[in-house]
């Protein structure tokens, strides 16, 4: 009985300090990437003709919305 919840005991710290050493290197990596600033590349997004690009606007999904407002 004793040995169980010895077991037991230590499958819970184990679990805890694994959990514990894994949210303070979550914290550390998002602290160092919230320092380094991001780089972009535009030559995926570039054009590939000379002709400017006119962007339609789709309607078919918009929905109508009525509002009341109440005052004094």
């Amino acid at each position: 009985m004793i040995q169980q919840k010895y077991y037991e005991l230590t499958l819970f710290l184990i679990v805890f300090l694994v959990s514990i050493i894994l949210s303070i290197a979550f914290f550390i990596m998002a602290s160092q990437n919230e320092q380094v600033e991001q780089t972009y590349e535009m030559t995926d997004h570039s054009l590939k003709n000379t002709e400017q690009y006119e962007a339609t606007p789709d309607h078919s999904n918009e929905e109508s919305v009525f509002a009341i407002t109440l005052s004094k």
